[in-house]
């Protein structure tokens, strides 16, 4: 019978620790310039909002045990926050105004 290694979340979770910039591309850079000065077309306002989501909720992984488990939590948590606040300003109806 072969032997079955315990799984160590702690060191699973390490590449993804909260205080660890996100991964990105450099489309992914531009589109988020190009929002903040105004410029963005829709596809780099897509790819900016789903960067940014992905970013602060991190794939919706919201405790890091280990050591140093409550810090990263904490981090981790305000992350969530961030992309929570987002999610709730798009889902949020908007003025008559502004519908189409």
């Amino acid at each position: 019978m072969r032997k079955v290694r315990a799984r160590n979340p702690a060191a699973a979770l390490k590449d993804r620790a909260p205080w660890v910039p996100a991964a990105f591309e450099p489309a992914d850079a531009v589109a988020v310039q190009a929002c903040y000065y105004g410029t963005a077309s829709e596809d780099q306002q897509k790819r900016a909002m789903n960067f940014l989501l992905a970013m602060s909720l991190n794939d919706k992984v919201l405790y890091f045990p280990g050591e140093d488990g409550r810090r990263d939590t904490d981090f981790a948590l305000g992350r969530a926050f961030v992309g929570h606040a987002i999610i709730s300003f798009i889902k949020m109806r908007r003025p008559d105004s502004e519908q189409g």
